[in-house]
């Protein structure tokens, strides 16, 4: 019988299989799809695949769970990508790569092409769902990049954080859910788990970032603006 991965082990295999999908992803133009990737904390949304699968299934850790969370790290790569494009962020010595518009267009459609391909290696017979689920976290992403509140104030950045780190959150936990064959009527559950546990640990960490200031996230967000998207999905 096999037994669940440590989280120390499941970061490993997460990182073998990215790195296999990574290899293709050579030269300048592609540089920040490897960028985006590489070097991450802990690769908490595909972690989160495996666990909520994990805490249904009666066989831990199968290969389709360490696909679908390779797809999950994949999809946040893309979309940090994507909101440092539309954030428009400024070159600074903190911003470790000066990426043009157009090379870091082509990694991010690299990166999300790479999520659906890495997905598609699932076994499940319930893969359209899967499918689905990634498009809808794309979509709502894109619409949160999208909204006209960009008022620096504590509900449009907790609604920015829930539209970016909730919605991988949320996408994370369904398609665990689905590859452990959970009822489709009650995936709802385990999809505001892992939506609101994601945006939580997204605003704890923003807090963790600045002790300097009572509301330290907020003063982040009034003296960085949304230019510093990037915070709302790492």
């Amino acid at each position: 019988m096999s037994r669940e991965l440590t989280f120390d082990e499941r970061r490993r295999a997460i990182d073998s299989r990215l790195e296999m999908v990574l290899e293709s992803a050579r030269g300048a133009h592609l540089e920040p799809a490897r960028t985006s990737i590489v070097d991450r904390d802990d690769r908490w949304y595909g972690q989160l695949v495996a666990l909520v699968y994990n805490s249904i299934a009666e066989t831990p850790d199968e290969t389709s769970t360490l696909h679908a969370a390779a797809a999950m790290e994949l999809l946040h790569g893309y979309c940090r990508l994507r909101m440092q494009l539309l954030g428009r962020l400024r070159e600074t010595a903190e911003n470790p790569v000066a990426w043009k518009s157009d090379t870091a267009l082509l990694a991010s459609d690299y990166l999300y092409t790479a999520a659906y391909s890495t997905l598609g290696a699932v076994e499940t017979a319930d893969v359209e769902t899967c499918f689905a689920t990634l498009a809808s976290v794309s979509e709502t992403i894109l619409e949160t990049f999208g909204s006209d509140d960009v008022q620096p104030s504590p509900t449009a950045y907790c609604s920015f954080v829930d539209g970016t780190a909730g919605a991988l959150g949320r996408g994370a936990a369904v398609i665990g859910a689905t590859l452990a064959t959970v009822e489709n009527r009650r995936r709802h559950h385990v999809a505001t788990l892992g939506r609101e546990f994601s945006a939580a640990r997204r605003i704890q960490h923003t807090l963790a970032a600045d002790t300097t200031s009572p509301v330290p996230w907020l003063r982040s967000v009034t003296n960085n603006g949304f230019a510093s998207v990037h915070s709302g999905v790492s």
